[in-house]
């Protein structure tokens, strides 16, 4: 196997494994215990956050925040994740934002100089417009974080009629016209609410306060029961008419 292949598949196979000893890894890929020991060091100064400890119970580890093996992408590919990341650009706020932009800058900096001109060449033609929101939702981690670890959070929320403390339990997170919204179990009323993630002025954790068993395993499965409440929407008809400026259309 060649180097730069073994290299890949060792990155992939570390990950897959978190803990592994250097005369495992010799075993499985069929080089010397001196060939692994070069591998695991090249792959350290690549960034791979490699940890050694020695000892009877000794090996490798990796540490919380490892780096992920190289993917490969054709040049649509990559404009399809491209776009994905820069669809985000005009949220006012979002659960990773500094990540988000970081991510977008190095996808962009180590894609081949053709796939840069094709994308540059399709950015003015493609925007994936938001409305702007000038207030931003600073709780949008703390809420994201609650929601997946069903967590009860203290927040202090603004609401149309008061501004005050409660505790809630958040489902999830999702967007629409520009606005985070968070439905959550609120305690104080005893019912499922829908916050507005802009209002929520601070979060934090519980210090008491017991999780309850919430009967949606997602964020979506509340939005289809939401709307399957209301079987008989009003229905509206507008007639627009056209307002022309005094220069007229030509």
């Amino acid at each position: 196997m060649p180097k730069t292949e073994r290299l890949i598949e060792l990155m992939m196979t570390i990950h897959t494994r978190r803990k592994f000893t250097a005369g495992e890894l010799a075993a499985e890929f069929g080089v010397s215990y001196r060939t692994i020991l070069r591998d695991l060091d090249e792959l350290s100064a690549l960034g791979v956050p490699i940890y050694s400890e020695t000892g009877a119970n000794g090996g490798y580890y990796l540490l919380n925040e490892p780096v992920l093996p190289p993917l490969f992408f054709t040049q649509s590919e990559a404009a399809a994740m491209f776009f994905a990341y820069q669809s985000l650009q005009f949220f006012g706020s979002l659960p990773f934002d500094a990540e988000t932009r970081m991510v977008l800058k190095k996808f962009y900096r180590h894609l081949p100089a053709e796939t840069q001109e094709r994308i540059d060449a399709m950015k003015d033609r493609i925007v994936f417009w938001n409305p702007h929101r000038p207030k931003a939702a600073e709780h949008l981690e703390t809420l994201l974080d609650a929601a997946i670890n069903q967590s009860v959070l203290t927040v202090v929320y603004d609401g149309t009629d008061d501004c005050g403390k409660r505790c809630i339990q958040p489902i999830g997170l999702y967007s629409w016209n520009g606005f985070w919204y968070c439905p959550a179990y609120c305690f104080k009323r005893q019912a499922f609410r829908l916050f507005r993630a802009d209002r929520i002025l601070r979060a934090e954790k519980a210090n008491s306060g017991q999780a309850r068993q919430l009967p949606y395993p997602s964020v979506l499965s509340w939005i289809k029961h939401s709307e399957s409440e209301c079987p008989e929407p009003v229905q509206l008809q507008a007639e627009l008419t056209v307002q022309r400026s005094q220069a007229g259309c030509g």
